[in-house]
């Protein structure tokens, strides 16, 4: 019994040592940080002028933390990366005409998604939730049937 709350701190500890030390890495790249339990999400703010050195910021933190992540013997899921360009419609559909606003962490290339979900709600580039109502619906009526 000992042994198994000895290995719950470890883990706990190198828990609060990553997200202390994303934290920091985000604040110095000038990116913000949102931490949720097994969930991690870097967000810029920038105008469409910027967008370049915004996705070379991302990719650089992104980097960082997966070294960081190796390095601990834990692994960043490239895979399980998700990127929204968020904004009104003009602008997000202007900034993905005039740009390639992709992320390459390490060998894996993170595309612009249609949607994401954050805490099991889905948003869209333009943040509208009528993906998700009609996600929601859509199960409440399955659920009914």
């Amino acid at each position: 019994m000992l042994s198994r709350f000895s290995n719950a701190l470890k883990i706990i500890a190198l828990l609060f040592h990553f997200i202390s030390y994303i934290a920091d890495l985000a604040s110095k790249s000038g990116i913000r940080l949102h931490a949720f339990a097994d969930d991690n999400q870097l967000h810029v703010h920038c105008d469409l002028s910027d967008v370049l050195s915004s996705v070379i910021r991302l990719e650089q933190c992104a980097t960082a933390i997966g070294h960081w992540m190796s390095a601990n013997w834990l692994k960043l899921n490239a895979e399980k990366t998700e990127l929204l360009w968020a904004g009104t419609r003009h602008s997000v559909t202007s900034l993905l005409r005039s740009h390639d606003p992709t992320l390459i962490l390490g060998t894996d290339a993170v595309k612009a998604a249609d949607v994401v979900r954050v805490l099991g709600v889905l948003f869209t580039p333009e943040l509208a939730l009528d993906r998700h109502a009609t996600t929601v619906s859509a199960s409440c009526v399955n659920c009914v049937a």
